[in-house]
């Protein structure tokens, strides 16, 4: 090719074209990626080119070794397409393979002063001290090499600037490793900008230019006087994990609270940094029975409802307080700052508020009144360790004032606390001193008022304190593992008195208390076996009494442990219903004898239409699932009335007796004493109505007119006086005076409605009287109002008329009861019929699982048995048999009297049966044996007994 040839730059001037061709030094063009585009005759001899051949896409960069060719793209050209021109030593590649140093120029050309175009290449053949500056030029292009190789970023930095680096660095800087070589640190990595050698090591962030942020750790040599070696290596995948571990650390998953730990942390750090001067306030928040909610509903729930929760935390907390979960239910909050103890009185109120507010998961609401122990820095400690410590003494003291308060730590609760770790210390040792003791609660029928049963009911007698009261020990015992050592206390004992009862010649049941701590022992079944075996008492004498939290705590454990002990024969009962969470799906699943009624809703269950429709509900539901009812806290007779009229089986309290010793239980068996009160006498039959005012004129007035009359008049002068005779009696119609007693009569007749709603209500009023009677009708809450001054003969026919009504309404409820019964009774058919096919279905699968070990069996025996008809047809015939009498082959079908040539007649008649039977040349013994004594099938069993021992069998 002729320099002519070239275009762009075509021979404008040919002497200065002949004078490159005959140059003796090595010139070419270049474009900027590195291909040539002309050679001169110089160059061409030097890389054996022939003078015309074509150079066929040959780059720059094949000239050189791979040292000295990177070299030339890393740093040569990228320099002399920065500055114009670049010029240097580097190595030529022959076309022996050999290396010679060569002088080396690059110069950059910009047509009208734009981008480069070409680069002209220069090189002449080095010798003497050049020899040598080539060859250091090459052992810096074999460095570049083992830096490439070093498999981390390097980099050769002087007075703030890169002046040489590896590609692993600037891949790491998301650089192309041009770009980086001459750049300012400062621009590239501002982060490293202030990096100082002496500090030896860092790790130092970058944001790359996609966006992208990662960790690199920087060791910093020094290098001379102004230069620098920094080895850098890419640490985000640790600097990652170290956070997601420090987030497990110090976050809980389902919350994002802090956890103890962090939370700890946190307080030490607020009160290094806010002085003795700056109020903190520390508190620890409880949700009672969150945790058995959250273990009834499964896992996903209960991160739901956490997940609530902590947002309700994180929204309650200022921009410098901090929230905590510290265990399963209970919270912790740090308040700052506080002016005082007031403030932060109030902020925990807001907060008591917020979380008493209900938690909705699938469509279903719980709420959980939280209660809260706070403690003051520094008047309550001055180290993380006695805030969190008070704080949860005071929250102690709220737990044993019921839950849903707010209590302030203070030297009394200190001491308190002090108080009950003692009280602890001496209950562990309260079995062994034989310091505890039982008293029996009796229980009545509700039908003839007879003792049925009894409560048993655990007493602690203290050598220095006396007689402490179970609300006060009992709580201590369920914090530890105690309860478990006097629950099995008092099962031995409850067991062992009841059987000396029994051997008096009295039975009694006796029902023991089950904490949810002793149900959940996996020996809970082998223990109480163990009681009635060693008391000698028969299961059905013996209750166990659970509540409702244990139920839901793991309902399918619960179901098993719960049919086992009812295999042992003992009854169930069910404390406290209608208290706490469980679902009448699960009800329905669980074999519970008895539901005993809250006394919280026994004790208003007279006057309170809510307390008496949920006790109506509780004995509906007990009895439509084949369940009895115990009333727990009967009183006064008209509870005992009212309960008993509604169906309820069995009462406890102290209308019959408060808990007494075994030896007044021993003397109430043989008195053979009863509950001999009005709420056992039969309903009274006469017509009876109940005139209720403040006014005794009115009353005499009402008694007046209706003297004549046959009825039973009853008279009350207040709204407790009403309730109580109408629990006691068979009230047909209640007559109240609208005048003295305006406000309580309405309010009588709008709860009479309620709860007697076959009552018939009626009014006397004056006219002044007429915006209580306007209220009275237009709610409904009286059948009809008279003016005082009506005629006898008027009041009369009223009331014979409302008497018509509620004979009707008797009636109706009369015959919806018996229909209601009978439906009960139904169901309850129902479901002992479920449960004998459960059983027989489950007996039937235990037979067919013997039917089919014994056939394996039979079949194993290595003796020759086969079982025939009374025709001599085989109907069963074991390996053994088969092997010997048919080499194997089936022997059901066939006869026996044709395989053994013995008449049927010989084999039944045991005299003529012959001695031994010759069969493939072995002598057998036969055995026969009638079947059907002591089962129902027919036919004749056969065994073979080998004669002589070395037959083969």
């Amino acid at each position: 090719m002729d320099i002519s040839d070239l275009d762009p730059i075509a021979a404008t001037a040919f002497p200065l074209a002949e004078i490159i061709e005959s140059s003796p030094d090595f010139i070419g063009v270049a474009d900027p990626e590195g291909r040539l585009h002309f050679l001169n005759r110089a160059a061409r001899r030097t890389l054996a080119l022939h003078e015309r051949s074509s150079l066929g896409g040959l780059s720059l960069v094949d000239l050189h070794p791979p040292e000295a060719a990177e070299f030339l793209t890393v740093t040569a050209i990228p320099e002399a397409c920065r500055r114009g021109a670049w010029v240097g030593a580097n190595f030529l590649r022959m076309p022996d393979g050999s290396e010679i140093p060569v002088s080396q120029t690059l110069v950059a050309h910009r047509p009208g002063k734009g981008e480069v175009a070409l680069l002209s290449v220069i090189m002449r053949p080095l010798g003497g001290d050049q020899i040598d500056a080539a060859r250091l030029v090459k052992e810096n292009h074999e460095l570049q090499a083992v830096l490439e190789e070093a498999g981390a970023g390097v980099a050769l930095v002087r007075a703030g600037v890169f002046a040489r680096t590896n590609h692993c660095l600037a891949g790491l800087l998301g650089r192309q490793l041009p770009q980086l070589v001459g750049a300012s640190v400062g621009t590239v990595w501002p982060e490293a900008a202030t990096l100082d050698a002496e500090r030896a090591r860092a790790e130092l962030p970058l944001t790359r230019p996609d966006g992208t942020m990662i960790w690199i750790d920087v060791s910093a040599h020094r290098f001379g006087a102004r230069a620098e070696i920094w080895v850098c290596r890419d640490v985000t995948d640790r600097h990652q994990r170290e956070a997601e571990l420090h987030r497990l650390a110090n976050f809980d998953a389902p919350t994002g609270l802090q956890t103890r730990h962090a939370f700890r942390q946190t307080l030490a750090q607020a009160i290094a940094q806010g002085g003795s001067e700056a109020m903190l306030a520390v508190a620890i928040v409880d949700l009672p029975h969150f945790e058995t909610v959250a273990e009834s509903l499964g896992q996903r729930a209960s991160e739901q409802l956490l997940k609530t929760l902590g947002q309700r935390f994180s929204a309650a907390c200022g921009a410098w307080d901090v929230a905590a979960r510290l265990s399963g239910h209970r919270f912790g909050l740090l308040l700052r700052p506080v002016p005082n103890a007031e403030g932060a009185l109030h902020r925990l109120q807001e907060l008591q508020q917020a979380l008493a507010l209900p938690l909705e998961y699938e469509n279903v609401e719980f709420n959980f009144n939280p209660s809260i122990g706070l403690a003051l820095f520094p008047d309550h400690g001055v180290v993380p360790e006695a805030l969190l410590r008070n704080a949860s003494s005071a929250l102690l003291q709220t737990t044993r004032e019921g839950g849903e308060a707010l209590e302030l730590y203070s030297s009394a609760i200190s001491e308190r606390l002090r108080e009950r770790l003692a009280l602890r210390s001496d209950l562990s040792h309260a079995i062994e001193n034989q310091e505890l003791f039982l008293v029996f609660q009796p229980q009545v029928d509700a039908g003839n008022g007879m003792m049925v049963g009894v409560e048993a009911l655990v007493r602690w007698l203290h050598p220095r304190h006396g007689l402490i009261p179970p609300v006060q020990f009992i709580p201590l015992a369920e914090d530890s593992t105690l309860i478990i050592d006097i629950g099995d206390w008092v099962m031995c004992e409850a067991c062992r008195q009841a059987a000396l009862w029994r051997e008096a010649g009295r039975e009694m049941k006796v029902a023991v208390n089950l904490s949810a701590r002793q149900f959940r022992q996996e020996d809970l079944v082998a223990k109480v076996t163990g009681a009635l075996r060693l008391s000698g008492l028969p299961a059905r004498l013996l209750e166990i009494e659970l509540t409702e939290s244990i139920l839901v705590s793991d309902p399918e454990n619960v179901v098993r442990t719960l049919r086992e002990l009812k295999s042992l024969g003992v009854q169930l009962a069910l404390d406290d219903f209608g208290t706490g969470y469980s679902s009448l799906s699960y009800l329905m699943r669980f074999p519970i004898d008895y539901l005993k009624i809250d006394r919280s809703f026994v004790c208003n269950v007279t006057s309170n239409a809510d307390h008496s429709a949920i006790a109506r509900a509780i004995i509906g539901i007990a009895h439509s699932l084949g369940m009895k009812t115990i009333a727990e806290g009967v009183e006064e007779e008209a509870q005992a009335a009212f309960l008993k009229n509604s169906g309820c089986d069995v009462f406890q309290g102290f209308y019959f007796a408060q808990p007494v010793s075994s030896e007044v239980v021993q003397d109430l068996l043989h008195r053979g004493a009863r509950l001999d009160a009005g709420a056992f006498r039969p309903r009274n039959r006469e017509r009876t109505v109940l005139v209720f005012g403040n006014g005794a004129a009115v009353r005499e007035d009402v008694r007046g007119k209706l003297g004549q009359e046959d009825y039973h008049l009853l008279v009350a002068a207040d709204t407790a006086e009403a309730f109580d005779l109408l629990a006691r009696f068979a009230v047909g119609v209640v007559i109240c005076d609208l005048t003295d007693a305006c406000g309580e009569a309405v309010d009588l007749l709008h709860t009479l409605r309620e709860m007697h709603p076959r009552t018939v209500r009626l009014a006397v009023a004056d006219p002044a009287a007429a915006a209580a009677i306007s209220r009275a009708i237009n709610h409904g809450a009286a059948y009809r109002v008279l003016a005082r001054d009506c005629a006898s003969e008027d009041l009369c026919r009223v009331v014979h008329e409302s008497f018509l009504f509620y004979d009707r309404a008797t009636a109706n409820e009369r015959l919806q009861a018996e229909l209601r019964h009978a439906n009960d009774r139904l169901q309850q058919l129902n479901h002992e019929l479920a449960q004998l096919l459960a059983e027989r279905t489950q007996r039937a699968e235990h037979d067919e699982v013997t039917l089919d070990v014994t056939r394996e069996m039979l079949m194993a025996v290595p003796l020759p048995m086969l079982g025939y008809d009374a025709e001599g047809t085989i109907a069963v015939a074991n390996y053994e048999a088969e092997r010997v009498l048919a080499g194997g082959a089936l022997l059901v079908g066939q006869s026996v009297v044709d395989l053994l040539e013995v008449p049927l007649v010989l084999l039944e008649a045991s005299l003529e049966l012959p001695q031994a039977l010759e069969i493939e040349g072995g002598e057998y013994r036969v055995l026969l044996r009638r079947m059907g004594q002591q089962s129902r099938s027919q036919g004749t069993m056969m065994i073979l007994v080998p004669m002589s021992s070395s037959h083969d069998s």
